[in-house]
């Protein structure tokens, strides 16, 4: 822009479809990429979306407490809530929560049954 006694110019250039080529970021970008700008899907919720089918599917096949630390997690859970922070006994050097008869039947049920599940699998 040049000023010339008090008054602006100023240029403007019109550019048609045709003159426009994509620049070489545009033409290197993959698929994926391209149909996510077009579709204007954030990547924060694809990731969402993704993590609820995906997470929903593993809680109808993953039985309760078949993973392989769940029961460890589970005592954890239990012993906060029953107001322990850290564990309260300590027998041959190990350190754990008690737990009632009951409980740690169940609880056996579960570690029996993911070991048989695994040893059976292997052979």
């Amino acid at each position: 822009m040049r000023r010339l006694d008090g008054h602006a110019e100023a240029a403007s250039v019109r550019l048609s479809r045709a003159q426009i080529t994509p620049s070489l970021l545009e033409t290197s970008r993959s698929p994926l990429s391209l149909l996510l700008m077009r579709t204007t899907i954030r990547p924060v919720t694809l990731f969402v979306l993704l993590s609820l089918a995906f997470g929903s599917a593993i809680i109808f096949v993953v039985p309760p407490l078949r993973g392989p630390d769940e029961i460890a997690h589970f005592l954890r859970i239990y012993s906060y809530a029953r107001g322990e922070l850290l564990p309260a006994t300590e027998v041959n050097g190990r350190k754990g929560v008690l737990v009632e008869r009951e409980l740690y039947k169940q609880l056996y049920f579960f570690r029996a049954a993911g070991e048989w599940f695994a040893t059976a699998g292997m052979g």
